[in-house]
């Protein structure tokens, strides 16, 4: 029988892969969840450690570290592109206002 902490950390990998694509389809509330369940997923594998399973958890623990970093690079720019976005929404409502305020002038 497989060791239940290598199940979860299994389990954990697949989260991390819904999260990517989450965040690749600008699903940010699900990858928030997806990775909050993660987390939580992650840490209860310790809770089923043995050292005959030692190199398994390494080889999972890598591999979600690398897909955590990978993550972490999606995130950043999902990040830097809603903030580009309200940055040009808030240009826009600027930009409006003053057009408004000209025909507003411009009718008095």
């Amino acid at each position: 029988m497989e060791n239940q902490g290598l199940l979860m950390l299994d389990r954990a990998l697949e989260l991390a892969e819904q999260e990517m694509a989450a965040v690749q389809n600008e699903a940010y509330e699900d990858a928030i969840e997806l990775s909050r369940e993660r987390g939580e997923m992650t840490n209860q594998a310790w809770n089923f450690f043995s050292s005959d399973v030692r190199d398994e958890y390494r080889s999972r623990l890598l591999e979600l570290k690398n897909i955590h970093q990978l993550l972490k690079k999606i995130a950043t720019e999902a990040h830097d592109k809603v903030e580009a976005s309200l940055q040009q929404s808030k240009q826009e409502r600027r930009r409006m206002r003053g057009y408004q305020s000209c025909v507003t002038h411009a009718l008095q």
